[in-house]
């Protein structure tokens, strides 16, 4: 297995037509086996196998019905869902597929002494500021809060970050 390709690109279901003609080119021009090629590019063998048999290099149109979901992930986190009927369901299914996951915050250590002082300090200095004062800030720790009775704290993260 060829170091550069991780184990999580290695099965691909389609293959994209670069794959093909690197496969076919491969095939051709070198002395290499079915399974150095699929070592090489990071390919099972059934994948090099069945490009070296197929006549043309494009992939196929996919036939079948297309998805009922026509929204677009982008279009679903703009404007915070006013203007279309979508159900919190869908919204919590979007953001899994892109890698957003629900988690229960992590416990955090009481504060310090030095903390509580700072954030006394930080109170005082921003008692006068103004609803459009806030919204021009950028929070990056937030967190949900649902009307559920429950009692837990949810935070919404990226897979790759650390929930805190």
């Amino acid at each position: 297995m060829n170091p550069s390709y991780p184990s999580s690109q290695r099965r691909r279901k389609y293959l994209s037509s670069e794959d093909c003609i690197r496969v076919k080119t491969l095939r051709k021009y070198t002395n290499k086996t079915i399974q150095q090629i699929a070592n090489d590019l990071g390919l099972s063998w059934y994948q090099v196998q069945h490009a070296c048999a197929r006549h043309s290099e494009s992939p196929n149109i996919r036939t079948g019905r297309p998805p009922a979901r026509r929204m677009s992930y982008l279009d679903l986190s703009l404007d915070p869902f006013r203007h279309w009927n979508v159900g919190e369901r869908s919204i919590q299914r979007a953001l899994n597929s892109m890698g957003y996951l629900r988690r229960r915050a992590r416990s955090k250590p009481v504060l310090s002494d030095i903390n509580k002082t700072k954030r006394i300090e930080f109170a005082r200095t921003h008692i006068n500021w103004t609803l459009e004062d806030w919204s021009r800030v950028v929070w990056t720790d937030e967190t949900w809060a649902t009307g559920n009775p429950h009692k837990n704290t949810w935070v919404t993260r990226l897979v790759l970050t650390d929930a805190i």
